[in-house]
């Protein structure tokens, strides 16, 4: 059986969360390189989903950028509301936005788990305003690092799991 986002990090997110304070600069490029695709302008509206705990607030200018996170997993809804001014927690195949609405919305890492992503790429560009940019970032199906995220990681972030790495695996 498929399991989606919102199930999969309902489960995970405050392990992922706890990474991510304790080891903040781990993902720094995959930001910095979706920010080069997307290339946000000032003034602009951006949504960010699924946005995860809001880490990319971090990365960009929130004085010149208006930041929409859009979040399907409660834990990590909550986290996004401590960080992000704007967040909403809503499936990505339902955005609570109006027609037109941004100018620009990003997915990190995060539509892999999803598998109605025809769905969800109408739902984004519905809320495009005419021109507006959608960039993707994203693992391969099956390729090495979808199974580095999906089982290595998954199986050292399973709820309950000791978090004292084992002798066999070098960590950098």
């Amino acid at each position: 059986m498929f399991e989606d986002y919102a199930c999969i990090f309902t489960r995970r997110g405050a392990d992922y969360d706890s990474a991510m304070r304790r080891f903040p600069e781990a993902r720094r490029e995959e930001f910095a390189a979706i920010l080069r695709l997307a290339a946000p302008r000032a003034g602009e509206t951006l949504i960010d989903l699924p946005a995860g705990g809001g880490y990319l607030q971090d990365y960009l200018d929130s004085d010149a950028i208006h930041l929409i996170a859009i979040e399907p997993a409660a834990a990590f809804h909550a986290l996004c509301r401590t960080r992000v001014r704007e967040s909403h927690l809503a499936p990505l195949t339902a955005l609570p936005l109006r027609d037109q609405h941004a100018d620009l919305a990003l997915s990190l890492a995060g539509l892999h788990h999803e598998s109605e992503r025809l769905r969800i790429f109408r739902e984004v560009f519905r809320v495009l305003r005419p021109g507006g940019r959608f960039a993707i970032a994203e693992v391969a199906v099956n390729s090495a690092p979808a199974r580095f995220l999906n089982e290595f990681v998954n199986q050292l972030s399973a709820p309950g799991r000791k978090r004292r790495p084992r002798a066999d695996i070098n960590l950098v």
